[in-house]
Protein backbone atom coordinates (compact mmCIF):
# COMPACT_ATOMS: atom_id res chain seq x y z
CA UNK A 1 0.00 0.00 0.00
CA UNK A 2 1.26 3.55 -0.84
CA UNK A 3 2.27 5.58 2.45
CA UNK A 4 -1.08 7.60 2.81
CA UNK A 5 1.66 10.73 3.25
CA UNK A 6 3.44 10.00 0.12
CA UNK A 7 0.97 11.87 -2.13
CA UNK A 8 0.89 15.17 -0.14
CA UNK A 9 4.36 15.56 -0.36
CA UNK A 10 4.56 15.11 -4.05
CA UNK A 11 4.25 17.99 -6.29
CA UNK A 12 3.91 17.87 -9.94
CA UNK A 13 7.30 18.43 -11.71
CA UNK A 14 7.06 21.30 -14.63
CA UNK A 15 5.04 20.00 -17.79
CA UNK A 16 6.76 20.75 -20.41
CA UNK A 17 9.87 19.17 -19.14
CA UNK A 18 8.04 15.92 -18.61
CA UNK A 19 5.92 16.12 -21.48
CA UNK A 20 8.90 16.98 -23.75
CA UNK A 21 10.99 13.71 -22.31
CA UNK A 22 7.68 11.42 -22.70
CA UNK A 23 7.32 12.71 -26.45
CA UNK A 24 11.34 11.32 -26.50
CA UNK A 25 10.06 8.46 -24.92
CA UNK A 26 7.60 7.22 -27.15
CA UNK A 27 9.62 7.74 -30.17
CA UNK A 28 12.38 6.24 -29.10
CA UNK A 29 9.74 2.82 -28.67
CA UNK A 30 8.85 3.31 -31.83
CA UNK A 31 12.27 3.75 -33.26
CA UNK A 32 13.80 0.97 -31.16
CA UNK A 33 10.39 -1.47 -30.37
CA UNK A 34 13.11 -3.73 -28.05
CA UNK A 35 12.79 -1.44 -25.45
CA UNK A 36 9.27 -1.11 -24.93
CA UNK A 37 9.19 -2.16 -21.34
CA UNK A 38 11.64 -0.06 -20.33
CA UNK A 39 9.67 2.77 -21.78
CA UNK A 40 7.19 1.90 -20.23
CA UNK A 41 8.96 1.91 -16.79
CA UNK A 42 9.99 5.66 -17.54
CA UNK A 43 6.60 6.73 -18.87
CA UNK A 44 5.17 5.46 -15.31
CA UNK A 45 7.74 7.27 -13.58
CA UNK A 46 7.05 10.65 -15.15
CA UNK A 47 3.53 10.06 -14.41
CA UNK A 48 3.43 10.13 -11.34
CA UNK A 49 5.90 12.74 -11.09
CA UNK A 50 3.56 15.01 -12.89
CA UNK A 51 0.35 13.61 -9.97
CA UNK A 52 -0.53 16.50 -8.24
CA UNK A 53 -0.53 16.42 -4.45
CA UNK A 54 -3.26 14.21 -2.89
CA UNK A 55 -4.33 11.17 -0.58
CA UNK A 56 -3.73 8.33 -2.37
CA UNK A 57 -4.87 5.70 1.31
CA UNK A 58 -7.83 3.82 -0.81
CA UNK A 59 -5.15 2.91 -4.11
CA UNK A 60 -4.32 -0.17 -2.38
CA UNK A 61 -7.99 -1.07 -3.10
CA UNK A 62 -7.72 -0.34 -6.85
CA UNK A 63 -7.22 -3.91 -8.19
CA UNK A 64 -8.51 -4.20 -11.52
CA UNK A 65 -10.12 -7.25 -13.16
CA UNK A 66 -7.48 -7.42 -15.64
CA UNK A 67 -4.72 -7.37 -13.42
CA UNK A 68 -6.18 -10.11 -10.91
CA UNK A 69 -6.73 -12.35 -14.37
CA UNK A 70 -3.06 -11.68 -15.74
CA UNK A 71 -1.61 -11.99 -12.28
CA UNK A 72 -3.49 -15.74 -11.55
CA UNK A 73 -1.92 -16.50 -14.96
CA UNK A 74 1.12 -15.31 -14.75
CA UNK A 75 1.78 -17.15 -11.15
CA UNK A 76 0.14 -20.51 -13.12
CA UNK A 77 3.51 -19.72 -15.91
CA UNK A 78 5.71 -19.09 -13.27
CA UNK A 79 4.34 -22.54 -11.71
CA UNK A 80 4.84 -24.38 -15.16
CA UNK A 81 8.93 -23.88 -14.80
CA UNK A 82 8.55 -27.25 -12.53
CA UNK A 83 7.63 -29.75 -15.37
CA UNK A 84 9.03 -27.31 -18.72
CA UNK A 85 11.84 -28.54 -20.28
CA UNK A 86 13.80 -25.11 -20.29
CA UNK A 87 13.01 -24.30 -16.27
CA UNK A 88 14.89 -21.07 -16.59
CA UNK A 89 13.28 -19.75 -19.48
CA UNK A 90 9.98 -19.85 -17.66
CA UNK A 91 11.50 -18.24 -14.45
CA UNK A 92 12.60 -15.43 -16.49
CA UNK A 93 9.21 -14.97 -18.55
CA UNK A 94 7.76 -15.12 -15.57
CA UNK A 95 9.76 -12.34 -13.82
CA UNK A 96 9.11 -9.60 -16.88
CA UNK A 97 5.43 -10.94 -16.74
CA UNK A 98 5.08 -9.57 -12.91
CA UNK A 99 7.41 -7.12 -13.79
CA UNK A 100 4.99 -5.36 -16.78
CA UNK A 101 1.95 -6.10 -14.48
CA UNK A 102 3.39 -4.28 -11.66
CA UNK A 103 3.92 -1.13 -14.24
CA UNK A 104 0.88 -1.54 -15.32
CA UNK A 105 -0.52 -1.38 -11.82
CA UNK A 106 0.85 1.54 -10.85
CA UNK A 107 0.46 3.14 -14.05
CA UNK A 108 -3.58 2.29 -13.73
CA UNK A 109 -3.37 4.17 -10.39
CA UNK A 110 -1.48 6.43 -11.53
CA UNK A 111 -3.78 7.73 -14.57
CA UNK A 112 -6.35 7.33 -11.58
CA UNK A 113 -5.06 9.95 -9.70
CA UNK A 114 -4.03 12.29 -12.91
CA UNK A 115 -6.34 15.34 -13.11
CA UNK A 116 -8.20 15.83 -16.14
CA UNK A 117 -6.40 18.67 -17.20
CA UNK A 118 -2.81 16.84 -16.74
CA UNK A 119 -4.36 13.67 -18.78
CA UNK A 120 -5.03 16.25 -22.05
CA UNK A 121 -1.30 17.62 -21.07
CA UNK A 122 -0.04 14.05 -21.01
CA UNK A 123 -2.11 12.83 -24.40
CA UNK A 124 -0.21 16.24 -26.09
CA UNK A 125 3.11 14.25 -25.59
CA UNK A 126 2.05 10.93 -26.44
CA UNK A 127 0.52 12.31 -29.80
CA UNK A 128 2.89 14.50 -30.44
CA UNK A 129 5.96 11.60 -29.84
CA UNK A 130 3.72 9.09 -31.84
CA UNK A 131 3.37 11.28 -34.78
CA UNK A 132 7.19 11.92 -34.76
CA UNK A 133 7.73 8.49 -34.40
CA UNK A 134 5.07 7.04 -37.46
CA UNK A 135 6.67 9.99 -39.71
CA UNK A 136 9.72 8.35 -38.62
CA UNK A 137 8.81 5.18 -39.78
CA UNK A 138 6.93 6.43 -43.26
CA UNK A 139 10.51 8.01 -44.25
CA UNK A 140 12.47 4.87 -43.46
CA UNK A 141 9.82 2.61 -45.34
CA UNK A 142 9.84 5.06 -48.23
CA UNK A 143 13.65 5.92 -48.50
CA UNK A 144 14.83 2.01 -47.60
CA UNK A 145 16.02 2.90 -44.29
CA UNK A 146 17.71 6.30 -45.49
CA UNK A 147 18.29 7.74 -41.95
CA UNK A 148 19.35 4.37 -40.36
CA UNK A 149 21.51 3.61 -42.58
CA UNK A 150 23.50 7.10 -42.35
CA UNK A 151 24.45 6.72 -38.94
CA UNK A 152 24.87 3.13 -38.58
CA UNK A 153 27.48 3.36 -41.02
CA UNK A 154 28.81 6.64 -39.35
CA UNK A 155 28.94 4.99 -35.81
CA UNK A 156 32.08 3.50 -35.55
CA UNK A 157 31.14 0.90 -33.07
CA UNK A 158 28.32 -0.74 -34.74
CA UNK A 159 28.76 -4.59 -35.73
CA UNK A 160 28.44 -5.32 -38.94
CA UNK A 161 26.48 -8.86 -39.44
CA UNK A 162 25.75 -9.92 -42.64
CA UNK A 163 22.95 -11.98 -41.57
CA UNK A 164 20.74 -8.54 -41.16
CA UNK A 165 22.37 -6.50 -43.87
CA UNK A 166 24.13 -6.52 -46.97
CA UNK A 167 27.56 -5.28 -46.99
CA UNK A 168 30.46 -3.98 -49.32
CA UNK A 169 33.88 -4.20 -47.11
CA UNK A 170 32.71 -2.47 -43.88
CA UNK A 171 30.22 -0.74 -45.87
CA UNK A 172 26.33 -1.00 -44.93
CA UNK A 173 24.38 -1.12 -47.92
CA UNK A 174 20.89 -2.45 -47.23
CA UNK A 175 19.02 -3.65 -44.28
CA UNK A 176 16.64 -6.83 -44.03
CA UNK A 177 12.95 -5.39 -44.63
CA UNK A 178 12.08 -7.25 -41.60
CA UNK A 179 13.67 -5.31 -38.85
CA UNK A 180 11.14 -2.61 -39.38
CA UNK A 181 8.56 -5.37 -38.75
CA UNK A 182 8.51 -4.43 -34.58
CA UNK A 183 8.35 -1.04 -35.44
CA UNK A 184 5.63 -1.14 -37.61
CA UNK A 185 3.80 -3.65 -35.55
CA UNK A 186 3.73 -1.03 -32.16
CA UNK A 187 2.95 2.10 -34.05
CA UNK A 188 -0.20 0.01 -35.33
CA UNK A 189 -1.07 -1.45 -32.01
CA UNK A 190 -0.74 2.10 -30.53
CA UNK A 191 -2.62 3.80 -33.60
CA UNK A 192 -6.52 3.53 -32.09
CA UNK A 193 -6.12 4.78 -28.87
CA UNK A 194 -3.97 7.75 -30.48
CA UNK A 195 -6.88 8.19 -32.62
CA UNK A 196 -8.84 8.33 -29.49
CA UNK A 197 -6.77 10.67 -27.35
CA UNK A 198 -6.91 12.71 -30.62
CA UNK A 199 -10.93 12.90 -30.37
CA UNK A 200 -10.75 13.34 -26.83
CA UNK A 201 -8.90 16.64 -26.81
CA UNK A 202 -10.60 19.72 -25.04
CA UNK A 203 -12.63 21.24 -27.37
CA UNK A 204 -12.18 24.45 -26.53
CA UNK A 205 -8.36 23.75 -26.90
CA UNK A 206 -8.26 22.29 -30.48
CA UNK A 207 -11.19 22.55 -32.60
CA UNK A 208 -12.89 19.93 -34.43
CA UNK A 209 -11.65 20.92 -37.95
CA UNK A 210 -8.05 20.67 -36.67
CA UNK A 211 -8.63 17.36 -35.17
CA UNK A 212 -10.18 15.55 -37.93
CA UNK A 213 -7.18 17.06 -40.24
CA UNK A 214 -4.94 15.54 -37.58
CA UNK A 215 -6.54 12.27 -37.14
CA UNK A 216 -6.79 12.21 -41.32
CA UNK A 217 -2.95 12.50 -40.95
CA UNK A 218 -2.00 10.28 -38.78
CA UNK A 219 -4.20 7.83 -40.70
CA UNK A 220 -2.59 8.55 -43.90
CA UNK A 221 1.20 8.12 -42.66
CA UNK A 222 -0.01 4.51 -41.40
CA UNK A 223 -1.32 3.43 -44.19
CA UNK A 224 1.80 4.54 -46.27
CA UNK A 225 4.17 2.61 -43.58
CA UNK A 226 2.60 -0.23 -43.23
CA UNK A 227 1.33 -0.97 -47.06
CA UNK A 228 4.91 0.02 -47.94
CA UNK A 229 6.50 -2.46 -45.11
CA UNK A 230 7.05 -6.33 -45.13
CA UNK A 231 4.57 -6.57 -42.39
CA UNK A 232 1.24 -8.01 -43.91
CA UNK A 233 0.26 -8.79 -40.38
CA UNK A 234 0.27 -5.12 -39.35
CA UNK A 235 -2.16 -4.74 -42.48
CA UNK A 236 -4.32 -7.23 -41.49
CA UNK A 237 -4.69 -6.49 -37.50
CA UNK A 238 -5.14 -2.52 -38.47
CA UNK A 239 -7.70 -3.68 -40.95
CA UNK A 240 -9.52 -5.97 -38.77
CA UNK A 241 -9.66 -3.36 -35.88
CA UNK A 242 -11.18 -0.71 -38.66
CA UNK A 243 -14.47 -3.12 -39.10
CA UNK A 244 -14.35 -3.14 -34.99
CA UNK A 245 -14.26 0.36 -34.77
CA UNK A 246 -17.25 1.14 -37.61
CA UNK A 247 -19.56 -1.68 -35.77
CA UNK A 248 -18.55 -0.18 -32.31
CA UNK A 249 -18.83 3.42 -33.15
CA UNK A 250 -22.21 2.99 -34.32
CA UNK A 251 -23.55 -0.16 -32.33
CA UNK A 252 -21.52 -0.58 -29.07
CA UNK A 253 -22.96 -3.54 -28.14
CA UNK A 254 -22.78 -5.14 -30.94
CA UNK A 255 -19.03 -4.09 -30.97
CA UNK A 256 -18.51 -5.57 -27.96
CA UNK A 257 -20.44 -9.06 -29.10
CA UNK A 258 -17.88 -9.27 -32.66
CA UNK A 259 -14.68 -8.89 -30.56
CA UNK A 260 -16.05 -11.32 -27.55
CA UNK A 261 -17.24 -13.95 -30.04
CA UNK A 262 -13.72 -13.54 -32.18
CA UNK A 263 -11.58 -14.11 -28.90
CA UNK A 264 -13.50 -17.00 -27.95
CA UNK A 265 -12.86 -18.73 -31.47
CA UNK A 266 -9.18 -18.08 -31.13
CA UNK A 267 -9.01 -19.36 -28.18
CA UNK A 268 -11.40 -22.11 -27.91
CA UNK A 269 -11.36 -23.48 -31.68
CA UNK A 270 -7.20 -22.31 -32.80
CA UNK A 271 -6.54 -25.97 -32.79
CA UNK A 272 -9.17 -27.18 -34.75
CA UNK A 273 -8.83 -24.36 -37.34
CA UNK A 274 -5.04 -24.92 -37.86
CA UNK A 275 -6.00 -28.76 -38.43
CA UNK A 276 -8.69 -27.67 -41.42
CA UNK A 277 -6.40 -24.78 -42.81
CA UNK A 278 -3.80 -27.51 -43.57
CA UNK A 279 -5.81 -30.76 -43.97
CA UNK A 280 -8.69 -29.46 -46.02
CA UNK A 281 -8.06 -25.92 -47.85
CA UNK A 282 -3.99 -27.01 -47.87
CA UNK A 283 -3.15 -23.62 -47.35
CA UNK A 284 0.31 -24.68 -47.37
CA UNK A 285 0.53 -25.26 -50.92
CA UNK A 286 -1.18 -22.05 -51.90
CA UNK A 287 1.22 -20.67 -54.33
CA UNK A 288 -0.66 -17.24 -54.02
CA UNK A 289 -0.09 -16.83 -50.23
CA UNK A 290 3.48 -15.40 -49.07
CA UNK A 291 5.83 -17.72 -48.38
CA UNK A 292 6.31 -16.91 -44.53
CA UNK A 293 2.68 -17.24 -44.70
CA UNK A 294 2.50 -21.25 -46.04
CA UNK A 295 5.00 -21.79 -43.43
CA UNK A 296 3.28 -20.75 -40.56
CA UNK A 297 0.40 -22.81 -41.74
CA UNK A 298 2.73 -26.12 -41.47
CA UNK A 299 3.89 -24.95 -38.52
CA UNK A 300 0.85 -24.34 -36.58
CA UNK A 301 -0.17 -28.09 -38.14
CA UNK A 302 2.57 -29.76 -36.25
CA UNK A 303 1.80 -27.41 -32.84
CA UNK A 304 -2.00 -28.49 -33.26
CA UNK A 305 -0.74 -32.04 -33.11
CA UNK A 306 1.79 -32.00 -30.44
CA UNK A 307 -0.94 -30.53 -28.09
CA UNK A 308 -2.43 -34.09 -27.36
CA UNK A 309 0.89 -35.45 -25.53
CA UNK A 310 0.34 -33.00 -23.08
CA UNK A 311 -3.42 -31.44 -22.79
CA UNK A 312 -3.86 -30.71 -19.11
CA UNK A 313 -0.72 -28.62 -18.15
CA UNK A 314 1.32 -28.60 -21.51
CA UNK A 315 4.94 -28.77 -22.01
CA UNK A 316 5.83 -25.72 -19.71
CA UNK A 317 6.42 -22.22 -20.80
CA UNK A 318 9.55 -21.15 -22.61
CA UNK A 319 9.95 -25.16 -24.07
CA UNK A 320 9.00 -24.75 -27.36
CA UNK A 321 12.51 -23.83 -28.33
CA UNK A 322 14.53 -26.30 -26.26
CA UNK A 323 12.06 -29.44 -27.41
CA UNK A 324 12.80 -28.35 -31.06
CA UNK A 325 16.12 -28.12 -31.18
CA UNK A 326 16.05 -31.70 -29.03
CA UNK A 327 14.63 -33.06 -31.85
CA UNK A 328 16.69 -35.64 -33.72
CA UNK A 329 15.46 -34.82 -37.43
CA UNK A 330 12.25 -32.89 -39.39
CA UNK A 331 10.40 -34.50 -41.03
CA UNK A 332 9.04 -32.75 -44.76
CA UNK A 333 5.90 -33.76 -46.12
CA UNK A 334 5.53 -33.85 -49.68
CA UNK A 335 4.69 -30.06 -51.28
CA UNK A 336 5.19 -28.33 -48.08
CA UNK A 337 7.03 -25.09 -48.19
CA UNK A 338 8.90 -26.32 -44.56
CA UNK A 339 9.76 -29.06 -42.26
CA UNK A 340 7.13 -30.41 -40.16
CA UNK A 341 8.49 -28.56 -36.51
CA UNK A 342 7.23 -25.76 -34.39
CA UNK A 343 10.41 -24.16 -34.67
CA UNK A 344 11.26 -21.27 -31.84
CA UNK A 345 7.57 -20.83 -31.31
CA UNK A 346 4.49 -21.27 -32.87
CA UNK A 347 3.77 -17.80 -34.63
CA UNK A 348 0.51 -17.30 -32.52
CA UNK A 349 -0.07 -16.91 -29.33
CA UNK A 350 -3.39 -19.01 -28.93
CA UNK A 351 -1.39 -22.42 -30.06
CA UNK A 352 1.41 -21.16 -28.17
CA UNK A 353 0.13 -20.81 -24.95
CA UNK A 354 -2.45 -24.58 -25.86
CA UNK A 355 0.83 -25.92 -26.65
CA UNK A 356 3.07 -24.72 -23.59
CA UNK A 357 0.06 -24.20 -20.98
CA UNK A 358 -2.26 -26.76 -21.81
CA UNK A 359 -6.17 -26.39 -21.50
CA UNK A 360 -5.54 -24.80 -18.22
CA UNK A 361 -3.58 -22.11 -19.54
CA UNK A 362 -5.98 -21.79 -22.33
CA UNK A 363 -8.84 -21.43 -20.19
CA UNK A 364 -7.24 -18.44 -18.25
CA UNK A 365 -6.69 -16.82 -21.51
CA UNK A 366 -9.77 -17.24 -22.37
CA UNK A 367 -10.21 -15.29 -18.72
CA UNK A 368 -8.03 -12.33 -19.35
CA UNK A 369 -9.76 -11.67 -22.61
CA UNK A 370 -13.15 -11.43 -21.09
CA UNK A 371 -12.22 -9.08 -18.47
CA UNK A 372 -10.39 -7.52 -20.82
CA UNK A 373 -13.34 -7.13 -22.91
CA UNK A 374 -15.64 -6.36 -19.86
CA UNK A 375 -13.56 -3.30 -18.75
CA UNK A 376 -13.75 -2.00 -22.09
CA UNK A 377 -17.36 -2.33 -22.14
CA UNK A 378 -17.48 -0.03 -18.68
CA UNK A 379 -15.01 3.15 -20.41
CA UNK A 380 -17.58 5.75 -21.50
CA UNK A 381 -18.94 5.32 -24.51
CA UNK A 382 -17.15 8.12 -26.27
CA UNK A 383 -13.61 5.51 -25.78
CA UNK A 384 -15.14 2.23 -26.43
CA UNK A 385 -15.00 2.16 -30.22
CA UNK A 386 -11.08 2.28 -29.88
CA UNK A 387 -10.45 0.15 -27.05
CA UNK A 388 -12.63 -2.55 -28.91
CA UNK A 389 -10.58 -1.41 -32.12
CA UNK A 390 -7.68 -1.99 -30.06
CA UNK A 391 -8.08 -5.09 -28.70
CA UNK A 392 -9.37 -6.69 -32.23
CA UNK A 393 -5.72 -5.34 -33.45
CA UNK A 394 -3.83 -7.26 -30.30
CA UNK A 395 -5.84 -10.33 -31.33
CA UNK A 396 -5.53 -10.49 -34.75
CA UNK A 397 -1.69 -9.53 -34.50
CA UNK A 398 -0.79 -12.00 -31.80
CA UNK A 399 -2.74 -14.62 -34.11
CA UNK A 400 0.43 -15.07 -36.86
CA UNK A 401 3.01 -12.79 -35.65
CA UNK A 402 5.87 -13.21 -32.58
CA UNK A 403 5.87 -15.59 -29.32
CA UNK A 404 4.13 -13.84 -26.18
CA UNK A 405 6.76 -14.50 -24.22
CA UNK A 406 8.60 -11.66 -25.67
CA UNK A 407 9.07 -8.72 -23.71
CA UNK A 408 8.79 -5.79 -26.04
CA UNK A 409 5.50 -7.50 -26.90
CA UNK A 410 4.21 -8.12 -23.79
CA UNK A 411 4.88 -4.27 -22.79
CA UNK A 412 3.12 -3.06 -26.32
CA UNK A 413 -0.07 -4.69 -25.10
CA UNK A 414 0.42 -3.56 -21.61
CA UNK A 415 0.88 0.08 -23.50
CA UNK A 416 -1.69 -0.34 -25.75
CA UNK A 417 -4.45 -1.13 -22.63
CA UNK A 418 -3.01 1.87 -20.83
CA UNK A 419 -3.29 4.24 -23.59
CA UNK A 420 -7.05 3.19 -23.58
CA UNK A 421 -7.74 4.00 -20.23
CA UNK A 422 -6.24 7.54 -20.79
CA UNK A 423 -8.58 8.23 -23.49
CA UNK A 424 -11.61 7.36 -21.06
CA UNK A 425 -10.17 9.82 -18.24
CA UNK A 426 -9.66 12.01 -20.76
CA UNK A 427 -13.28 11.98 -21.29
CA UNK A 428 -14.29 12.74 -17.97
CA UNK A 429 -12.10 15.84 -18.30
CA UNK A 430 -13.59 17.01 -21.77
CA UNK A 431 -15.78 20.05 -20.07
CA UNK A 432 -14.14 22.64 -20.18
CA UNK A 433 -14.94 24.14 -16.88
CA UNK A 434 -13.52 20.58 -15.11
CA UNK A 435 -10.63 21.19 -16.88
CA UNK A 436 -10.00 24.45 -14.56
CA UNK A 437 -10.91 22.77 -11.54
CA UNK A 438 -7.14 20.86 -10.50
CA UNK A 439 -7.93 19.85 -7.39
CA UNK A 440 -6.62 16.82 -4.94
CA UNK A 441 -10.56 16.03 -4.26
CA UNK A 442 -11.17 15.46 -8.36
CA UNK A 443 -7.97 12.96 -8.52
CA UNK A 444 -8.98 11.69 -5.52
CA UNK A 445 -13.11 10.95 -6.40
CA UNK A 446 -11.34 9.03 -9.70
CA UNK A 447 -10.11 6.11 -7.63
CA UNK A 448 -13.28 4.90 -6.88
CA UNK A 449 -14.53 5.59 -10.54
CA UNK A 450 -11.27 3.59 -11.96
CA UNK A 451 -12.20 0.78 -9.55
CA UNK A 452 -15.65 0.51 -10.96
CA UNK A 453 -14.17 0.90 -14.35
CA UNK A 454 -11.66 -1.64 -14.82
Amino acid sequence: MLAANTGRTWRPLGVNSVGSVMAIAVVTALIAPRTTLAILIVLVMLLYASVASVDVRDTSRLMPPIIAALSIFAVYLLLSGIWAAAPLSTIYIAAIGFATLLVSWAATVGLALLSPLRCQKLANALLIGFSIGLAFLMIEELTDDWIKLWFLNNLPFVQRNPKHMVLRDAEILNLASYLNNRSIALASLLLWPMLGMLAALRPSGVPWVWRGAASVAIVGLAIVMIVKSQHETSALAVALGAVVFLVARFRQRLGAALVGFGWVVAVVFVIPLANFAYDSLQLQRAESLPFSARARIVIWKYTASEVVNSPLIGVGAGSTERLDNNRASYETATGDPVALRTMRHAHNIYLQVWYELGVIGAALLLLIGASVIGAASRLRPQAQPYAFAAFATIAAMGATSWSPWQEWFMAAFALTGLCCWLVDRMVVGNNPQSLDRETDVLASTSLSSAAAVQ
